[in-house]
């Protein structure tokens, strides 16, 4: 429930996805690799943090993990004057589609989506630019392994902000792929396959489930 576009705390992002595994998580000693895109992958970055011992390993596409090049000195002026007063007032987030993907037929998609909101409240926005600060010493604390990927020609969120996570990350292994020509939404952008193909890799390898299944044809 609440507003679209606003939450009270970044917190309520964790909890709520605290209240999912709790929920549905895995049972037994399966490994769990936590995947996080865009806004995603801050809120998995945050939430590694608080339940480290939970999580295996995680992987990062296009993390939200720096603040856009250029914002608006009036509408930020304006911004923290009604953070004061009426925090749960939204502003259009003026994401460019076209900055999401290459594909057009993902773009219209997107444009067409009932589902898609374009507003971000006051008190969210501020939140979340905390919370990006807090981000490259957050990335410190896990002691996890981690793969972060991030599009070259991302034009929403520059690459420098998984770099800089990338290279504060504590957890060992750990790799950072750029996709040349790829855009912000590496899942749903033009190449999107040798993105899955490399996390599957990736994922296998580190958790041993591929050796696993491998030994078990083999005595089969």
């Amino acid at each position: 429930g609440g507003k679209r576009g606003h939450v009270d705390s970044f917190q309520q992002f964790l909890d709520d996805l605290h209240t999912f595994w709790l929920r549905f998580g895995p049972e037994g000693d399966r490994p769990v690799v936590l995947f996080g895109q865009s806004l995603g992958a801050l809120i998995a970055l945050h939430y590694s943090a608080e339940h480290t011992e939970d999580l295996h390993s995680l992987v990062f596409a296009a993390g939200a993990f720096s603040l856009p090049e250029k914002l608006p000195s009036l509408k930020l002026a304006l911004a923290r004057l009604l953070l004061r007063f009426k925090p749960d007032t939204t502003f259009g987030n003026e994401i460019d589609p076209n900055c999401l993907s290459s594909d057009p037929d993902v773009v219209k998609a997107y444009l067409d989506d009932p589902y898609v909101h374009d507003r971000i409240s006051v008190k969210l926005f501020f939140e979340l630019v905390d919370r990006v600060n807090a981000a490259p010493e957050v990335a410190s604390q896990v002691d996890r392994p981690g793969l972060f990927m991030h599009g070259a020609e991302d034009c929403l969120l520059p690459q420098r902000g998984t770099e800089r996570i990338y290279t504060n990350w504590r957890g060992e292994p750990k790799e950072l792929v750029i996709w040349p020509g790829m855009r912000h939404d590496l899942p749903n952008d033009r190449g999107c396959e040798q993105v899955f193909a490399k996390m599957t890799e990736w994922i296998l390898k580190g958790t041993g489930v591929q050796a696993e299944q491998q030994t078990s044809e083999a005595t089969a």
